[in-house]
């Protein structure tokens, strides 16, 4: 395909099959560009069916996920008006206007006014926090709190309806955002889009008419044929007939025949929450410029989003996982506990110059600078000193406060678990390298076979996956290309190799220059000429550009 994915692709891709099961990728095509990108598989939606084995099959798959209004102009500015351009653009509590005075001057302006009349607030809509407060009922009762006029065959009726939640500073797309991104603060003016391709059905007609010069013709047409056009024939609608009996069967004269077929429609959304649009935006909602057609030239249609739908490994490995992280946390905690070694003796043995000096602990702390300074430490056994102590033999003893035997424990806990995770996934301690002593070569190798023979169906199920993904990728760039949305051409070199030429290369487009490279028939044979007279004429001592 001309287009790859980004080197940055293929190891997200291989992350989010072995975290999820699956993995998205999407093909683009924009205003005068294409690429494609992956999806996110938390933000992907798709037809669930039982037998779902790769997006592009289902019914339906989108996404829904949350940009900037930047982005959004970026992506989708050229679906939309100027105007809803322009209202994107509004941030809430921006300043409209210039002041006379300056910035000093609304700083002194909003100083007083805060003083004075309270503080001005910027709110999306008329009766926002009469809105606000119904929606809070609304959740604490489990009650919808608006209303919705319908007509009845008795007239217009009031029912109730829930108030639906917009999306205010810090609602829902600032959230949501916030939990996929814990290392940055994450901006809150974010919009949430929805990006959606879904199979829908077109009815198609079989058309068996007599032409004015007297001969049958077949055609087949939609429902954009002209009325009149059928008026003038007398054409006549039938709807009995499935396509295989229209091929083994006559036709009857000036007759056209309902049938149906798949057609892949596109769709975009974006939420008018957290901006000031007035209501949401719907685009580009249309069937899709190019239908991607599979085993079926008629009735199979892919969407243009290629991947993987199966089961999660890191499932598998979770219980493990659990396990393993129990037995770290234990032994935080143990070491948190450990007090370590230290000493025990009466305080009554020390001689009173040590006692008189300050605390117990300034005491002690002059004790051990003293023992670390000559290697001696005096005590004194008089009566005197100890108070009428009976002095004991074993003056200093050692005490260690730890939990060697508890932490030893979790490790081996621990390692099992560990193995026990990768074993989950089919990888041995042969895989590893960690082959024990008593292992032959032999049994070492006949483990890693084992090993990667457990292992392979990973990479095969991904190996098909990206492999049906590139089909959908040439579908999509010969469409590029034949549209020129992006454009290559194939031209061979003078060493007899092919090299593609892409005009949309971004250090040196030619396409933004207008140029389009020719490669004639007549040039071709020019060239030849010109090449076997060079190989013929190479002794003579001539200039290629003379001989040419």
């Amino acid at each position: 395909a001309h287009m790859p994915p980004q080197p940055f692709m293929v190891p997200k891709e291989m992350e989010d099959y072995l975290l999820t099961g699956r993995f998205f990728r999407h093909y683009y095509v924009g205003y005068d560009c294409y690429k494609p990108e992956r999806w996110s598989p938390i933000e992907t939606f798709f037809s669930q069916d039982m037998d779902a084995e790769y997006p592009q099959d289902g019914e339906y798959v989108g996404r829904i996920y949350y940009i900037s209004p930047s982005d959004i102009m970026k992506r989708y500015g050229h679906l939309m008006t100027a105007k809803e351009i322009k209202i994107l653009q509004r941030r809430y509590g921006e300043a409209t206007g210039n002041s006379p005075l300056g910035s000093m001057g609304e700083s002194f302006r909003s100083n007083m006014t805060q003083g004075m009349f309270g503080q001005t607030q910027t709110v999306p809509f008329h009766n926002f926090y009469d809105y606000d407060l119904g929606l809070q009922f609304q959740d604490a009762l489990d009650i919808p709190m608006g209303e919705i006029e319908i007509d009845t065959p008795n007239g217009s009726q009031k029912v109730p309806t829930w108030l639906s939640p917009f999306q205010n500073n810090g609602y829902l797309g600032y959230g949501y955002s916030k939990m996929r991104r814990d290392d940055i603060q994450v901006r809150s003016d974010l919009l949430q889009v929805t990006e959606a391709y879904w199979r829908s059905w077109k009815k198609m007609w079989f058309l068996n008419y007599t032409t004015k010069e007297g001969y049958n013709a077949t055609e087949i047409v939609t429902d954009e044929l002209l009325p009149e056009f059928i008026k003038e024939y007398g054409i006549t609608k039938s709807s009995t007939k499935s396509l295989t009996d229209l091929q083994k069967e006559p036709l009857s004269p000036n007759t056209m025949y309902e049938f149906w077929i798949p057609e892949v429609w596109k769709g975009i959304k974006i939420n008018a929450g957290n901006s000031f649009l007035s209501e949401n935006l719907y685009l580009d909602i249309k069937p899709l410029e190019y239908q991607i057609k599979g085993d079926s030239n008629v009735f199979d249609v892919k969407l243009p989003v290629a991947g993987v739908i199966g089961n999660s490994l890191a499932q598998r490995v979770r219980p493990y996982q659990i396990g393993y992280n129990i037995c770290l946390n234990q032994i935080f905690n143990l070491l948190e506990k450990e007090i370590g070694m230290f000493f025990l003796f009466d305080i009554n043995f020390l001689p009173s110059e040590y006692k008189d000096h300050g605390t117990i602990e300034d005491s002690l702390e002059k004790l051990r600078d003293l023992a670390k300074d000559i290697g001696l430490v005096p005590l004194d056994t008089t009566k005197q000193n100890m108070a009428g102590a009976n002095p004991q033999m074993n003056t200093f003893m050692v005490q260690d406060v730890t939990f060697d035997k508890q932490i030893n424990s979790r490790i081996q806990l621990s390692e099992y678990y560990f193995k026990k995770a990768l074993e989950q996934v089919g990888i041995t301690d042969q895989r590893r390298g960690q082959a024990t002593t008593y292992e032959t070569a032999t049994g070492v190798q006949q483990g890693v076979e084992a090993s990667y023979d457990q292992t392979s169906d990973i990479f095969t199920t991904m190996s098909i996956g990206r492999r049906k993904a590139m089909e959908l990728n040439l579908a999509v760039a010969q469409y590029c290309q034949k549209e020129y949305i992006d454009v290559d051409f194939v031209f061979k070199g003078a060493d007899g190799d092919r090299h593609y030429l892409n005009l949309t290369d971004p250090d040196f487009s030619l396409r933004r220059l207008g140029l389009m490279p020719q490669d004639p028939a007549s040039g071709r044979r020019n060239l030849a000429t010109v090449r076997n007279t060079l190989l013929q004429m190479n002794t003579r001592g001539a200039t290629i550009a003379n001989v040419a």
